[in-house]
C-alpha cells in the first residue's frame, strides 16, 4: 500500500483536493492526513477486494489512533466524498 500510494500520489491527489471543502488543498491538511487521504485513495482505487466501508474504517481508525478526533472525522467525510469518484458501481455498498 505505502509504495503504490506513494507512485499514484499524482494521480490521486487531484481527485482528493475535488473532495475538500472550498479554498482547501492537500498541502494545507498536515502530513499524517495527508498520509491517510492517500493512502485512503489508493486501497479504493486500486484495492477492489476491499470493501469501501473497510477502507474508510481503517483509515478513520488510523487517524483516530494518531491524531485528534476532529482529524478523524475530516477523513471520514473527505473518503466518504472520495468513494463514489473512485469506486461508482459499488459506491451504495
Amino acid at each position: 500500500v505505502a509504495e503504490g500510494t506513494w507512485a499514484a500520489r499524482e494521480r490521486l491527489d487531484p481527485e482528493i483536493e475535488r473532495c475538500l471543502a472550498t479554498g482547501w488543498t492537500l498541502s494545507r491538511c498536515g502530513y499524517l492526513v495527508r498520509a491517510c487521504l492517500r493512502a485512503g485513495a489508493f486501497e479504493l482505487a486500486e484495492r477492489p477486494d476491499v470493501p469501501i466501508k473497510v477502507v474508510i474504517n481503517e483509515y478513520v481508525e488510523l487517524a483516530h489512533g494518531f491524531l485528534g478526533p476532529g482529524d478523524a472525522a475530516f477523513v471520514n467525510a473527505v473518503l466518504d466524498r472520495l468513494a463514489p469518484r473512485l469506486r461508482a458501481p459499488q459506491a451504495a455498498l
